[in-house]
């Protein structure tokens, strides 16, 4: 490398560094500032420029990297579109605010925005081209499969927020605060379904569209809909995509991915549109107008599939406790979006074998699926028949309690829908509750918390290890050690995740234990289930929730990655082994 090539790399290489450090001080005075429009905060606009012409002049020398090395350009070429509305909205902000004396209707949101996606590009950016130049490890990690997933929807998220951050997204047409966005918009992508604000009141019917297409986009996964959209264009999947979907689905070929792309989106759109239709007929024959039931029917059944637990009825669907047919339809929305597609997709290689005369065998993983899905369910109905038969099912008929026991035993699942008021549940319900949240959904699906064959993988080597055995062994096939250390890992980190936030919020919010630790793992496992702490967090609460649901959004599946793709470090090096008493 000459001189003239060095003192270009380091100047590009600055260049990125100033860009992303005057980006996080200007995001941090803005924060302070209370993102005021008048008097020094000007200057931060002129600033948001500066900024966005430092990193175009970063992308400018990027280019002849990326075409030397053959980088993907997409990455860039995103990158660009970002800096650019991000520059022509600062533009009008200012031309607003000198002209009127008044700002741009979510300018604010989308000043913090936009510095926020600058401080990401450029350390992203700088990372891909360090990468390729000196470290093939680093590499690894930036382009790595759950860094991409993470990233993902912590964009969806952003993009979400900067939507709600809108005067049209509120009903009141009064712009919601910053935090009370970012919290909805965590909320909804990461299919929680816990709330800060009214959902049916507090919102105009932009801002629940906005809700309901980041439920949909949150539920089927971004990487999922980046792919689909790229094979609807023409595009080939590239391999790093086939990576990520591979691990998520459990796909036995790579070059299948195309196709199993094509089948989740024909299986979750075909189950919304079933369940949109029957609940359509349900609330049109109720009385309701076609437009409304059109309108319910959709939401609900998005909302369900996706177990995000966001409805349009203030008190979730309490009014329906002893509707049959809302009971049935959302029930089973809740179960069918809740198993995952590779059980799906397993039980229709099963039936269609078994109709053209085939022997099939189930997976393994189904099996484990269904059968452990099988009896939390039986848990939670017996326990809620029993534990609240003098409490919250004393005043219903038996057939009303049966439905009431039946639907609670599903939405732990993290669904989030409720038919009777959880604050009014005993503390020992709520225990349970706590327990069926933890465990959460399947592998693969919508859901979230440790998944189904985490725990059943999990019992597995208990079982084992008290029968003093080695192996483990579940429906006469044996499981693999990587598979047993996954399992354990997911549980220790979200246990100890779920610890950590619940003295957190039992420190910054008090009241009761039960409540907290519901509230927490309602969070950690995105169900969405709220024993009422949620509306009356303070600001540290909400934000720690917020982290909450995020992290067990992406979680248990980055970790699983993560772990399925170490190499060999320090840790795998045997040393002599030395007696230790335990117990």
């Amino acid at each position: 490398m000459n001189r003239h090539e060095a003192r270009h790399d380091h100047l590009k290489h600055e260049l990125i560094w100033a860009t992303g450090a005057c980006a996080l001080l200007l995001l941090i005075l803005e924060v302070v500032l209370a993102f005021d429009f008048g008097g020094p905060a000007g200057f931060i606009r002129l600033g948001d420029l500066t900024i966005a012409y430092l990193y175009l002049r970063a992308i400018k020398q990027a280019k002849l990297q990326v075409r030397e090395h053959e980088l993907d350009p997409l990455p860039v070429s995103m990158d660009l579109w970002v800096v650019w509305i991000f520059g022509a909205f600062t533009v009008a902000s200012i031309l607003t605010v000198a002209t009127t004396g008044g700002s741009l209707p979510g300018a604010a949101a989308v000043s913090a925005l936009g510095k926020a996606c600058i401080i990401v590009l450029a350390l992203r950016l700088r990372a891909r081209l360090l990468a390729r130049e000196y470290s093939p490890t680093m590499r690894a990690v930036v382009l790595s499969p759950p860094a991409t997933i993470a990233m993902s929807f912590l964009l969806a998220i952003t993009a979400g927020w900067l939507l709600l951050c809108l005067p049209e997204a509120s009903a009141s047409h009064a712009p919601l605060s910053p935090l009370d966005a970012l919290f909805t918009s965590t909320s909804a992508t990461c299919v929680t379904g816990l709330i800060v604000k009214d959902t049916p009141n507090d919102f105009s019917p932009f801002g629940l569209i906005v809700i309901l297409v980041l439920i949909q986009v949150g539920g089927l996964g971004i990487m999922t809909l980046g792919g689909l959209f790229g094979i609807a264009r023409g595009q080939r999947v590239s391999m790093h995509q086939r990576m990520i979907v591979r691990d998520t689905l459990i796909a036995e070929d790579p070059h299948t991915i195309g196709r199993t792309l094509g089948l989740i989106a024909l299986y979750a759109f075909s189950v919304e549109a079933a369940g949109a239709a029957l609940l359509y007929l349900r609330w049109l024959l109720g009385g309701q107008a076609p437009l409304r039931a059109a309108w319910l029917a959709t939401f609900h059944a998005i909302s369900a599939f996706c177990n995000a637990g966001f409805t349009l009825f203030s008190n979730s669907l309490e009014d329906y406790s002893g509707d049959l047919a809302v009971n049935v339809i959302v029930g089973a929305l809740i179960i069918v979006g809740g198993i995952g597609f590779p059980v799906v997709l397993d039980l229709y290689r099963y039936c269609h074998g078994k109709s053209v005369g085939r022997r099939p065998r189930l997976s393994l993983h189904t099996k484990l699926v269904l059968s452990t899905t099988a009896y939390l369910l039986l848990l939670g109905f017996l326990g809620f028949w029993l534990l609240e038969w003098t409490n919250t099912l004393l005043s219903r008929d038996v057939a009303e309690s049966f439905y009431a026991a039946g639907f609670q035993s599903l939405t732990p699942r993290t669904a989030g829908f409720n038919t009777v008021p959880i604050s009014a549940l005993t503390e020992a319900m709520k225990f349970l509750l706590i327990m069926l949240m933890f465990v959460g959904a399947s592998p693969g699906s919508t859901g979230g918390g440790i998944k189904t064959c985490t725990l059943a993988v999990v019992v597995a080597l208990g079982r084992t290890m008290i029968q003093g055995g080695s192996h483990v062994h579940v429906f006469g096939r044996g499981i693999s050690e990587g598979v047993r250390h996954r399992a354990v890992a997911i549980v220790i980190l979200f246990g100890l995740s779920v610890l950590l936030w619940t003295f957190a919020l039992c420190v910054s919010e008090g009241g009761s234990f039960i409540n907290v630790l519901f509230e927490t793992v309602s969070a950690f496992a995105t169900v969405g289930l709220s024993a009422g702490l949620t509306p009356t967090l303070t600001k540290f609460g909400r934000i720690a929730i917020i982290v909450a649901m995020y992290t067990g959004r992406v979680g248990p599946l980055t970790v699983a990655l993560a772990m399925a793709r170490r190499r060999t470090t320090a840790a795998d090096i045997v040393y002599p082994e030395e007696p230790v008493m335990v117990g």
